[in-house]
């Protein structure tokens, strides 16, 4: 005998289609999983930019063909130039903490880092790159390694590090869905240069991110590339071997999953795959965001149904 599924406003899924508010007659399919996701401007590049307006990691995961037409239901927070600090702390991760705790999310997508070393922000206001304190001055070096100053990475990478520690352990300790998975990236290779973020195409609003640090410190343009290649690289290493050490030690079935997107977007810096210095063109994030999709669509397809969720005040 059947028994009767238990609903809640809270927390409800259905089998196959429900109607649509204010249009009677139609029907939506239940979403395929459900998403909450929090980054910096790879998940959140402003649509006023760069016109005719760039996707972004998001945009592209939302366009991605799924079985029997499904779509994700997708809640989307950060900013872009938002750095890991900010995105764990104050009200993106009191935000972050009730969704987890109020709803079942099946994936929560996480971009953050980046700007914790290619970022802006302001000193006696005046405008200052942060890629500048992680360099030191060009004295005959040979590689992109020796250029770092690796006792600045190394400790900026503890914190940001950390801040990814501790959005896993808050779904360890609070997410509703024990075995949540947590699907980040690492950022591609680039060219440093000094295209930035354009206004309607026109006006450059942000950015050259790295290029004048570089000059500044009189790095040849043949090394240029080399400089955020090791760090990135550096960043990758020990983002997996955190992963590696969360996954193995956990109690529970959440993962730290990292979409491989190092390394995608070739030949490095190619213009019609990057619309600025760190940020891709649509047809970059396409290919970038076949590599999450590579994570997402097994565990997607051996989900239970989806449910619309209403979430609680």
């Amino acid at each position: 005998m059947a028994t009767k599924r238990k609903s809640s406003a809270k927390n409800r899924r259905v089998a196959a289609s429900e109607p649509v508010p204010g249009r009677p007659g139609m029907t939506r399919k239940p979403p395929s999983a459900m998403i909450y996701a929090l980054g910096d401007s790879w998940f959140k590049y402003p649509t006023l930019f760069d016109l005719p307006a760039p996707i972004n990691l998001i945009r592209a995961l939302e366009a991605l063909p799924q079985p029997g037409g499904k779509r994700y239901c997708i809640l989307d927070r950060g900013k872009a130039g938002a750095t890991s600090e900010e995105l764990t702390t104050g009200d993106y991760f009191e935000q972050l903490s009730r969704a987890i705790r109020q709803s079942k999310w099946d994936f929560l997508l996480l971009s953050m880092g980046g700007n914790d070393f290619v970022g802006t922000t302001e000193i006696d206001g005046k405008r200052h790159t942060r890629f500048g304190d992680y360099i030191v001055k060009y004295s005959g070096q040979t590689s992109g390694r020796d250029l770092l100053n690796q006792v600045a990475v190394s400790a900026q990478m503890d914190k940001t590090l950390e801040n990814y520690r501790k959005v896993f352990r808050l779904c360890e300790q609070s997410s509703a869905n024990k075995g949540i998975k947590i699907v980040t990236h690492v950022y591609d290779f680039l060219v440093p240069d000094k295209r930035g973020a354009r206004l309607l195409d026109r006006w450059q609003v942000s950015g050259p991110w790295m290029y004048d640090d570089l000059v500044r410190n009189k790095v040849p343009p043949d090394l240029r590339p080399e400089v955020p290649r090791a760090l990135l690289e550096q960043f990758a290493a020990r983002l997996t071997t955190l992963a590696d050490d969360l996954n193995a030690h956990t109690q529970t079935n959440v993962r730290l999953l990292i979409a491989q997107t190092q390394g995608v977007l070739t030949p490095i810096g190619d213009p019609t795959l990057w619309i600025n210095e760190i940020h891709p063109r649509n047809k970059g994030y396409q290919k970038l965001i076949l590599k999450f999709d590579e994570i997402m669509a097994p565990i997607r397809d051996a989900l239970r149904p989806a449910a619309w969720r209403v979430w609680s005040k």
